[in-house]
């Protein structure tokens, strides 16, 4: 699965930055495809290069939502992880049927 991730910029410099996300390591990456970024922009990344970027508000609802994802597929059936990043329109916690399907499953 190829996923784009938030970060923040913590260095910039004409068209390359270095990002940071929390519990991985710095990430040299390419600004091109959004121009000149600041130290603190949100931005997401996908293989080195920043894809757009982001509120902090975005990228905070994305890192719930990958999360989410990582402990569904760890096996976690807690409500908790359901609640942790997939909401609808009227703010109930739901997950996708498919992934509704892998809770309690492990290693599928």
């Amino acid at each position: 699965m190829c996923i784009a991730v938030p970060m923040r910029i913590v260095e910039a410099e004409g068209l390359s930055a270095v990002a940071r996300r929390e519990g991985a390591p710095d990430l040299k990456v390419d600004t091109s495809l959004v121009g000149e970024l600041a130290p603190g922009d949100w931005v997401l990344v996908f293989r080195e290069s920043v894809i757009r970027t982001v509120s902090e508000e975005e990228a905070e609802r994305i890192g719930r939502a990958l999360a989410c994802v990582s402990a569904v597929m760890a096996g976690d059936e807690s409500a908790a992880a359901e609640a942790a990043g997939f909401e609808d329109l009227t703010g109930e916690p739901r997950l996708p049927p498919h992934l509704q399907a892998l809770v309690g499953k492990k290693g599928a």
